[in-house]
C-alpha cells in the first residue's frame, strides 16, 4: 500500500492551543453487489475505535465522523476525506483515519509498485469490474498528501484474505477482473513487520520504513504519519468471532484492546508488536504491519470526559466513562473492546479525579456487555453523574476448567470416554458447535482404545488402554498439563495499578557470546529456530514480587524466577532482570524444540505469591521448578491475591459477597501480568 510516510520528532508543546483532534472512521459490513460477501465485524470496529479515541486519546465525539455500510461508498469516503480531513484540519491538528472492510488488488499501470499490483480498499458500493467504484492506493496517497495536519494515523483493517475473512475472492485464482487488469483479495501493504520499539532494529530485521525513501517509494514530506495495516500482502486477515458474542476485525479488536489498556508512553511500534503477539496467541495467521514514524509515542493525551470535565493522568489499564445514569443503572463507554465481563466490580471516580486509586465514590457491578458499551448496577448512587470515570477493581472469572471436544467415529466409544472424562474436576465437555480448548481423538485399536490430545493444534503422545476408564486415567497427566497451561495463558489483569513488562532477545544457533544479545532487537513475538540463543528480560514499575514462568513447546511448565539464586522473588524498579545474569538467573536458554509455540509469562504482585498453593513440584535443575497443577488454579490465586487489598478498598467484602453467590472475583489491585510468545521452527 503506497501511503505518504514521514519521520520527525514530535513535540506536543509545539502544537498551538487551538489544535483539534479529528477522526474519520469507516466500516463496511453490507455490500451492494450480490457477488461480494457481507462481513460481520466492520461496524463493530468503528464503534470500538470511536470509544477508544474518546476515552483514551482525548478525541471529542463531535470531532469524529463515521461512515458505515450504505454511507461508506467510494464517493462518500472521498468526500469525507476532502471535507473533514483536508478542508477541515490545520497543520497543528491530529488526524486518525480508519477503514474496516474488504480489500483487493489491481494491476499496477504506472510502474510504481514492485509487486506489479496496486492495493485497493473496497467501499460498500463496489461493483466488480468497475474500477471507479473502489479506491486505489494511488488515490489514497493523493488524498492523504493533501491533509494539512502533520500528525496523521492511518489504520487499514483490510487485506489479502481467505475464507471466513475480509476476502474479496470472486472465484479468480489471482485477480477479480476490473476494467484494467484485475484485482485479487488483498487488504495489506508492503510495510515490514513490526519490531519492539525499545531498541533500534538492525537492517537484517524487519522494521518500520526509513525516513526517505520509504519502502512505499513515497517522499516523506515531513509528516508524523503512521500506517498500521492488518497483515502482510500475501497473508489473510480475519473478520472473526473474537468472543462468544462479538464479531470484529482481529487487527482492530486487538489494537483497541492494547491501546486502551497499555502504558501511557506506548509507541506505535510497541502497540503493533503487542497486537501481533495477541493475534499470534489466538492462532490467527496474520502479522500486522507498521510503517512511518513508529518509534514515537502514540498521539496521546490524558482522556477528556465527554462533558466539559477536565482531563486527568490515567493509570495503566483502561478507564471507562459513565455516559448515562438512570436511577441505579449506569451506561459505560467501554465494553468487550476493554475486556469488560459481566459480574466484574468497577470503582467509580468523580469527574475531577486525577489519581483513580482506592474504592472511589461508589462501586458498580457490570451486568451486560456489548462491543463498545456496557450496562451496570450502581451499588452506591451517591454523586455518580455522567462524566464520572470507572476502573475495574474486581474481575469476574469463568470457572477454570479445560473444555474438551471428543472426536471418535464410534458414538458408543465416544460416549464412554465422555462419561469418564466428567470424573476429572477440571474437565468439561464441549457442546455441539460450541467452543473448546483442546480436542481428543479416540480411535479403536486391536488392544482397546488409542487417544491423542491435540494440544495447541499439535497432536501429543498417543495413549493406549484397554477401555475408556483406563484410557482417561492414563491420559490424566496430559490433561492436567493442558489445564494448567490454559489457566496460565488466561491469567490476565486488564487494569493493573502498575506496569510489568517482559521481552526477549534472540541470536542465531551459532552464537556463543551472550553479550551479542545486547545489540539485538527486543521482541514480544519471537520467530526462532531450534538451537537459537534466547534471553528473557523483565522490568517493573515499582517494588514487587515477580514470578517468571516458561511453558516450553513440549508443554513443560517451568518457573525461572524466583529460583535458588533469588528465592524471595523481590524485584526493584529501575533495573532490567535478564536470564544469563549471575546472581539472578545464571542459565542460558536455547530453543530446543520440539517445534511449536512457547509462552513466557510474568506475574508481579505486591506481596509474595504463595507458590505452594499452586502446587509447585521439586527442583528441576538450574534453580528452576516445575509446576504440577490438579485443582482450581484461579480459585487458589484469587485467595492469594485477596490479601493484597489496598487501604480503604473493600475488596474482601465484595469478594466474599460474590463467593456466597457462587461467583469468583479476582482483584485487579496489587498485581500485573505480561507475556511474550516464541515460535520455534526447524
Amino acid at each position: 500500500m503506497r501511503i505518504l510516510i514521514g519521520l520527525c520528532l514530535f513535540l506536543a508543546a509545539a502544537l498551538p492551543a487551538t489544535a483539534v483532534k479529528r477522526a474519520l472512521l469507516i466500516g463496511a459490513n453490507e455490500y451492494a453487489s450480490p457477488e461480494i460477501p457481507d462481513l460481520k465485524g466492520c461496524v463493530n470496529d468503528v464503534t470500538m475505535t470511536r470509544e477508544m479515541l474518546v476515552s483514551r486519546l482525548g478525541f471529542t465525539p463531535a470531532n469524529i465522523t463515521t461512515l458505515v455500510d450504505g454511507q461508506a461508498t467510494a464517493a462518500g469516503i472521498k468526500a469525507a476525506v476532502q471535507e473533514w480531513l483536508i478542508a477541515g484540519s490545520s497543520p497543528g491538528d491530529t488526524v486518525w483515519f480508519h477503514f474496516s472492510g474488504h480489500g483487493s488488488q489491481a494491476q499496477d499501470l504506472n510502474g510504481d509498485e514492485e509487486d506489479g499490483k496496486d492495493e485497493l480498499i473496497c467501499p460498500s458500493s463496489m461493483n466488480p469490474g468497475d474500477l471507479a467504484t473502489v479506491i486505489t492506493d494511488d488515490e489514497l496517497e493523493s488524498l492523504f498528501a493533501q491533509i494539512p495536519a502533520q500528525d496523521v494515523t492511518i489504520v487499514l483493517d483490510a487485506c489479502h484474505s481467505g475464507t471466513g475473512t475480509r476476502d474479496l475472492n470472486l472465484g479468480q485464482p489471482r485477480f477479480a477482473q476490473f476494467e484494467r487488469a484485475g484485482a485479487s483479495s488483498a487488504r495489506a501493504t508492503k510495510a515490514p513487520s513490526p519490531g519492539s520499539g525499545r531498541s533500534p532494529t538492525p537492517a537484517a530485521q524487519p522494521q518500520a520504513a526509513p525516513s526517505s525513501p520509504s519502502e512505499s517509494g513515497i517522499a516523506p514530506g515531513g509528516k508524523l504519519q503512521v500506517l498500521i495495516a492488518g497483515c502482510r500482502a500475501e497473508q489473510t486477515s480475519a473478520d472473526a468471532r473474537v468472543s462468544d458474542s462479538l464479531y470484529a476485525g482481529v487487527l482492530t479488536y486487538n489494537l483497541v484492546r492494547n491501546l486502551s489498556s497499555g502504558p501511557r508512553d506506548l509507541t506505535y511500534r510497541q502497540l503493533v508488536e503487542r497486537t501481533a503477539r495477541d493475534i499470534e496467541a489466538a492462532h490467527y495467521i496474520q502479522v500486522p504491519q507498521v510503517e512511518g514514524a513508529a518509534d514515537r509515542a502514540i498521539t496521546a493525551a490524558p482522556p477528556a470526559a465527554p462533558s466539559t470535565a477536565p482531563s486527568a493522568e490515567p493509570l495503566s489499564g483502561a478507564l471507562v466513562f459513565i455516559t448515562a445514569v438512570d436511577g441505579r443503572l449506569a451506561t459505560l463507554s467501554g465494553g468487550e473492546n476493554l475486556r469488560l465481563v459481566p459480574g466484574s466490580i468497577l470503582a467509580v471516580f468523580g469527574p475531577e479525579e486525577t489519581a483513580f486509586r482506592g474504592a472511589g465514590i461508589a462501586q458498580l457491578r457490570v451486568q451486560r456487555v456489548g462491543p463498545a458499551s456496557a450496562r451496570g448496577v450502581l451499588l452506591d448512587t451517591a454523586r455518580v453523574v455522567p462524566g464520572c470515570r470507572a476502573r475495574e477493581i474486581l474481575r469476574a472469572q469463568d470457572p477454570d476448567w479445560l473444555c474438551l471436544l471428543v472426536e471418535c467415529s464410534d458414538p458408543a466409544v465416544a460416549a464412554a470416554v465422555e462419561r469418564n472424562l466428567t470424573a476429572c474436576p477440571y474437565v468439561r465437555l464441549a457442546t455441539a458447535g460450541g467452543r473448546y480448548d483442546q480436542r481428543l481423538r479416540v480411535t479403536p485399536v486391536p488392544n482397546g482404545l488409542s487417544v491423542t490430545l491435540v494440544f495447541d493444534g499439535t497432536p501429543g503422545t498417543p495413549v493406549v488402554a484397554a477401555g475408556a476408564a483406563e484410557l482417561v486415567q492414563a491420559l490424566e497427566p496430559q490433561l492436567e498439563q493442558a489445564y494448567t497451561l490454559k489457566a496460565l495463558a488466561a491469567l490476565d489483569n486488564p487494569c493493573p495499578a502498575f506496569e510489568v513488562e517482559v521481552w526477549a532477545n534472540r541470536a542465531g544457533a551459532g552464537t556463543a557470546a551472550a553479550a551479542l544479545l545486547d545489540s539485538l532487537p527486543d521482541q514480544k513475538l519471537v520467530q526462532a529456530r531450534v538451537g537459537d540463543l534466547l534471553r528473557f528480560n523483565f522490568r517493573v514499575e515499582r517494588d514487587c514480587y515477580l514470578t517468571l514462568i516458561n511453558v516450553g513447546t513440549s508443554g513443560r511448565i517451568t518457573v525461572l524466577f524466583p529460583n535458588q539464586y533469588q528465592p524471595d522473588g523481590l524485584v526493584r524498579p529501575g533495573r532490567v532482570y535478564r536470564t544469563g545474569t549471575p546472581g539472578q538467573m545464571p542459565f542460558q536458554i536455547r530453543a530446543k524444540g520440539p517445534v511449536g509455540r512457547e509462552l513466557v509469562k510474568v506475574v508481579a504482585t505486591l506481596a509474595p505469591l504463595d507458590l505452594a498453593s499452586l502446587r509447585l513440584g521439586q527442583a528441576a535443575g538450574a534453580g528452576t521448578r516445575s509446576i504440577s497443577q490438579g485443582s482450581s488454579f484461579v480459585a487458589q490465586l484469587s485467595r492469594d491475591l485477596s490479601g493484597l487489598d489496598a487501604p480503604g478498598l473493600p475488596l474482601r467484602d465484595l469478594a466474599v459477597e460474590a463467593a456466597s453467590r457462587g461467583e469468583l472475583l479476582l482483584p485487579t489491585e496489587g498485581w500485573a501480568t505480561d507475556y511474550l510468545i516464541v515460535e520455534t521452527r526447524e
